[in-house]
């Protein structure tokens, strides 16, 4: 150690005889944590000389970091001195940099969307989230301490539950915070109205989550919600819910309901319903019954996912309890879901895909491709020349003069005129029409039956034969054989 310079010791008061220096200038303005193993201890001062150091530090988060570690609040630009004292060979430093919040002023909120949102975790720094002069009281008698704020426009009129955690059980922070949470409208902190707030205290449990707070929400309305820490303990979570009320109402029995060109909630209730917007950004809620959503009069493609629940291309919609799509005359993209699902491209090139589930799947007008997924799939290419498409199965064997396809289901195919196969083994076997049949990956065994086809091996030994008809086989990468194949293409 060198003269004057201070006795360095951890947080359980150690003392240290050795030292090495470092110097850092903040980044940015925060609080600092920096550990260390022992026997070695690590401190952080400011100041120009050893004899005119000042040390400003606590007690390290024990669940970051077991051993020697140290907190300390920093500012930006300016120069810290870091030392790293006691114990023998060699050490690692370790640290983190915790800033102010991005959403601690009203005026730079997170921004939520959807009828399902999930707030920006805050793992570590609520501590250093602040409060606004002129911020109201979160809490009647209560001053704000450490606040944090979201804005989330209602597109809808809804029924809105909010939730937020704060703190951590296994830490017991719980016990002693005290959390608010309310939802305010208006522009201005100085003009904020009050909808709805809850505020918990230690009094009742060591549940870090805050009772449930509900609101009726307003279509086109912003709103403005905060989390108020006030001992601001992290980590920092929630969760926006809201119900859309319906507006547009069918019955108990099998209606068709049309929506307007707003912005409209379109129900079907009982019954097995099809639902149609105008060219809004809609919600088809389906309810009870095998329910579908329309495009049929839509003016331009759409592409829909049951999986996802939404819909572009007549509006952005979103789609609830709704099985069964439609497309429109143009060139559509619909996916199914987990559960059974009857798709209809309709006219265009479409492309249609089952997913998991028992789907029915209709191609109806267009040079269609079309994927039926896990499930025993029934699958009507319709008009024009279509395919049928096995890209994400193990391995497949399909048979378009039987109509029959395994390997991701048990499949009856209707009305195809080719096969794209799996990354796998397959065989694959043509009709009397002229077909294009491809491998894909694997060792695959393609067969082309009569008519004038198109055979493709890809990647593979892969063993081609042409059939009747003027055929053209093409093997692709790797060893592969062709038979009655009138024109030959990497093959021998």
């Amino acid at each position: 150690m060198e003269p004057g310079e201070p006795e360095h010791a951890n947080y359980w008061g150690d003392e240290t005889g050795s030292s090495v220096w470092y110097r850092w200038v903040a980044p940015a303005s925060g609080r600092v944590e920096i550990a260390t193993a022992a026997p070695h201890v690590v401190d952080i001062y400011t100041g120009s000389s050893i004899s005119h150091l000042q040390n400003d530090e606590r007690e390290c988060d024990p669940d970051w970091y077991d051993d020697q570690c140290l907190k300390a609040n920093v500012v930006a630009g300016t120069v810290y001195r870091i030392s790293v004292a006691g114990g023998e060979g060699s050490f690692q430093l370790d640290w983190r940099l915790f800033t102010r919040p991005a959403n601690d002023d009203f005026a730079s909120p997170a921004v939520l969307s959807g009828l399902d949102a999930v707030f920006p975790s805050i793992e570590d720094g609520v501590d250093l989230a602040t409060a606004e002069a002129e911020e109201p009281q979160h809490h009647a008698g209560s001053a704000a301490s450490h606040s944090l704020w979201y804005r989330w426009t209602a597109k809808w009129d809804s029924d809105v539950t909010l939730g937020a955690t704060v703190g951590d059980e296994g830490r017991m922070q719980c016990f002693y915070d005290a959390t608010d949470l309310a939802v305010y409208t208006g522009s201005a902190l100085t003009s904020l109205a009050r909808v709805a707030r809850v505020h918990v205290t230690q009094e009742e449990g060591a549940s870090c989550e805050t009772p449930g707070l509900s609101f009726t929400a307003r279509a086109d309305t912003t709103y403005h919600i905060v989390v108020n820490a006030q001992n601001g303990y992290s980590p920092l979570s929630g969760r926006l819910s809201a119900v859309p009320r319906c507006n547009v109402i069918g019955t108990a029995a099998n209606d068709t309901v049309v929506g307007t060109a707003r912005d409209d909630v379109i129900c079907g209730l009982a019954g097995d319903d099809v639902l149609k917007g105008q060219g809004g950004d809609d919600v088809f809620i389906g309810g009870p019954g095998i329910d579908a959503a329309s495009y049929a009069d839509a003016p331009a493609a759409v592409t829909a996912n049951l999986t996802t629940g939404t819909a572009t291309g007549h509006g952005t919609d979103t789609l609830r309890d709704i099985e069964n799509l439609v497309g429109s005359p143009f060139n559509d993209k619909l996916d199914g879901n987990a559960g059974a699902n009857t798709l209809n491209g309709g006219a265009g090139i479409d492309g249609l895909w089952g997913q998991a589930g028992i789907d029915t799947i209709l191609g109806a007008d267009g040079a269609d491709t079309v994927g039926g997924g896990p499930g025993a799939d029934r699958i009507n290419g319709g008009a024009g020349v279509d395919t049928a498409h096995f890209g994400q199965a193990p391995a497949i064997t399909v048979n378009l003069t039987t109509g029959s396809a395994t390997g991701e289901g048990t499949d009856v195919l209707t009305l195809f005129e080719n096969v794209t196969g799996s990354p796998g083994a397959d065989t694959i076997t043509g009709n009397s029409a002229g077909n294009l049949l491809q491998g894909a990956g694997g060792n695959d065994e393609v067969l082309g039956q009569d008519g004038n086809d198109k055979l493709y091996g890809a990647g593979g030994n892969d063993a081609l034969t042409g059939g009747m008809g003027t055929d053209t086989c093409d093997g692709g990468t790797d060893i592969d054989t062709a038979s009655t194949c009138e024109t030959r293409i990497s093959t021998p």
